[in-house]
Parts: structure tokens; sequence; C-alpha cells
């Protein structure tokens, strides 16, 4: 079974209409935190030694502001750009 979520509602709006909220929200978290943090460590696993990579992440603006609406996906981008930053220290001076 699939469940649509139509990103023109407001979170607001998805949290009166669905019974199933809490796996609507793990998705939230899942997609745009924990699916590209872990995407990325593949990727870091599987570059090989010598090759030269760059790592680009896509951030949102929400990642840097606390707004009531949209807090979730606020927090799991804020979350992600934290784990670029720790990532780009952790590989300073290396061919990452």
């Amino acid at each position: 079974m699939f469940e649509v979520l139509n990103m023109n509602d407001t979170l607001r709006d998805i949290t009166m209409k669905s019974p199933n909220l809490p796996d609507i929200q793990r998705a939230l978290i899942d997609t745009n935190f924990t699916s590209a943090a872990l995407w990325t460590l593949a990727l870091l696993k599987a570059k090989s030694a010598s090759a030269a990579l760059t790592v680009v992440g896509i951030g949102s603006v929400a990642g840097d502001r606390g707004r009531g609406s949209n807090f979730l996906y606020g927090s799991a981008k804020a979350g992600f750009d934290r784990f670029l930053e720790g990532l780009a220290h952790k590989h300073a001076g290396t061919s990452v």
C-alpha cells in the first residue's frame, strides 16, 4: 500500500487529515536527513582512495529558521547541514 503525499499541503493540513501521522513524520525525517546522510556515507565508502570526490548536499533555508509550520522539515535539513559540515571537517586536507 502506498500513500501519496501532496507536497502542496502544509504540515498542519497533513496533521489534521492523516491517521498515520507518525509514519508521515518519520518519512519526512528519513527523506530529508537519514537517507541523504546514508547515501553520502555509502558513496564515500565506495570511493577509491586515489579518486577525487566533491560532495554536494542540497540544504534549505528552512534549516536555518525554526518555523512552526514546517519544523520537522527544517530540523531534518538543519541536521543534514551539520552532517555535511562535520563531513567537511573530517575530510579536510584529503581528496574529498
